[in-house]
């Protein structure tokens, strides 16, 4: 397996930047603990009270919450993160005016959640691969992110590959990471929720930017 592109909280912003230029992802171990140990207590509830998705691809075993915005004051402190403001300058803001909060979601795979199907998030819009990135994803790890729990799967470089281009099996790394830390992705990188095979839950929280122009999710 591939080695995961990590960087520390401290790393200067241009150089994150330029690194998911090259990779389409990385891992900002630790960036926000203390915010994610609140939104977890914050939405403890609304996750226990959600249902179960209704395919394979929402997951029969995992459950999902969104309108964060308004459950959580963490996932609006997450939302403006200074780091996470910054690469979002860098990135989105050479293609537009301004950009905007584009999803807020909780995905939470209890033990026996299987793997989501691998997709790119900028399908949402009819433009080929590949192309400017329109969208600028963030997933929180709310707990721990491990490959046997669950922890999203990603594969590096996908964001540069021709529009029908899929990724091999060996080509897909999981993002593991502690509870507390972040992985950043560009909207052409295939990715998709891992299988939960531990007898932990896996909780984590997508916050995704886009252009300002583009239709919100």
């Amino acid at each position: 397996m591939t080695n995961l592109n990590i960087v520390a909280p401290d790393r200067n912003a241009a150089s994150i930047a330029e690194s998911i230029a090259e990779h389409g992802y990385v891992i900002i171990e630790a960036l926000a603990t203390d915010l994610t140990n609140r939104a977890r207590d914050e939405l403890a509830a609304d996750i226990a009270a959600a249902p179960f998705g209704l395919d394979e691809y929402l997951g029969k075993r995992t459950k999902r919450v969104g309108s964060l915005l308004a459950r959580s004051t963490a996932s609006r402190e997450l939302v403006v993160q200074p780091l996470i403001r910054a690469l979002a300058d860098r990135i989105l803001l050479p293609h537009c005016a301004r950009y905007q909060l584009n999803y807020s979601g909780i995905m939470h795979l209890e033990p026996g959640a299987k793997a989501q199907r691998l997709h790119r998030d900028a399908t949402l819009y009819p433009v080929l691969h590949p192309c400017p990135p329109t969208i600028m994803a963030t997933m929180w790890a709310i707990t721990d992110f491990t490959a046997d729990n669950g922890a999203t799967l990603v594969a590096p470089g996908s964001h540069l590959w021709e529009h029908d281009r899929k990724p091999f099996e060996d080509e897909i790394v999981a993002a593991e990471m502690p509870a507390g830390s972040v992985v950043v992705f560009t909207g052409g990188v295939f990715h998709g929720g891992g299988e939960n095979n531990s007898d932990t839950v896996r909780t984590g929280m997508t916050l995704q930017y886009t252009w300002g122009w583009l239709h919100q999710e």
